[in-house]
């Protein structure tokens, strides 16, 4: 399974579109909050792949969860914004949630930072903000997880 993995656009639609674009063969999209104004649109362009997306600390939208969770395969995925896990003070609050919830890896947006680590079983990924042109590509397989930062 391929994620497109976005976070933090803050209104700005053309790097995410560029990056779709790019990107047909990902089996899902991801977007980690900070959407709200442009989630409509994010929907066109993602088709009908399935789409993902949290609420983050600029949402305001009620219908937008705080959390998804993703299963493919045998690899559980906690999808969140990160402010609520404090990640702009470091990760080991989203690393204990994410162990606790017994799953492999943890996507999270907030800090505008790209970031990709790893601790014991447990992958965190940060695709950085689309407002800046990053995103992510998450490939999930029998053999692992690989996770790319990416920049239009």
């Amino acid at each position: 399974m391929r994620l497109l993995v976005f976070s933090d656009s803050h209104g700005r639609v053309s790097p995410m579109r560029e990056a779709l674009e790019k990107h047909p063969e990902a089996d899902a999209v991801v977007h980690l909050g900070d959407c709200e104004r442009d989630t409509g649109y994010i929907e066109d362009l993602v088709g009908s792949r399935p789409f993902y997306r949290v609420c983050g600390n600029c949402d305001f939208m009620p219908e937008f969860p705080l959390n998804e969770l993703i299963k493919a395969g045998n690899t559980g995925v906690l999808c969140t914004h990160g402010h609520l896990e404090k990640v702009k003070h470091g990760t080991l609050l989203l690393e204990e949630k994410v162990r606790r919830m017994g799953f492999q890896l943890a996507l999270y947006g907030h800090t505008h930072i790209p970031d990709c680590s790893y601790s014991d079983g447990v992958y965190l990924f940060n695709p950085g903000a689309a407002q800046n042109g990053r995103y992510g590509i998450v490939d999930i397989t029998e053999k692992g997880i690989m996770c790319i930062n990416a920049e239009i």
